[in-house]
């Protein structure tokens, strides 16, 4: 009977310490949510540190920065990605704008004739008044 226990726990514990080979694909698009329920953002790319080898997460929030999660910060993994603390995302900066380049004046529809002072098309080459060459 005692052999029987120890087997069932020693199974027990080999359950625990299996692991399961994923592919960083898999985490690709995912949302990121921390422990409070906020959408952080999703993952843009799972990235690994050497030589320690510590595996963390790139995000992209969705404010449109980045930010690393380290893997020690994730509670579980499923549709989404739950974090297990609470996420305090600096806003980015508010872009600054730039004044609109004010719009070239139209080209005038009339000129005054420089001989006889006439008003006459802007595309006229003779004045039809005095016959003078315009441009």
């Amino acid at each position: 009977m005692k052999q029987e226990q120890e087997a069932f726990m020693m199974s027990k514990k080999e359950k625990k310490e299996e692991r399961k080979e994923v592919s960083y694909k898999e985490f690709e698009g995912k949302q990121v949510v921390d422990a409070s329920g906020t959408l952080v953002g999703s993952v843009k790319d799972l990235t690994i540190t050497a030589p320690d080898g510590k595996v963390s997460l790139l995000i992209s929030t969705k404010e449109g920065g980045e930010s690393k999660i380290a893997w020690s910060d994730i509670k579980s993994v499923g549709d989404v990605i739950l974090l297990n603390k609470e996420v305090k995302l600096p806003k980015p900066p508010a872009p600054t704008l730039r004044p609109m380049p004010s719009p070239p004046s139209p080209a005038p529809t009339t000129l005054n004739c420089p001989s006889c002072k006439a008003r006459i098309p802007a595309r006229a080459k003779f004045c039809p008044r005095c016959g003078s060459k315009v441009k």
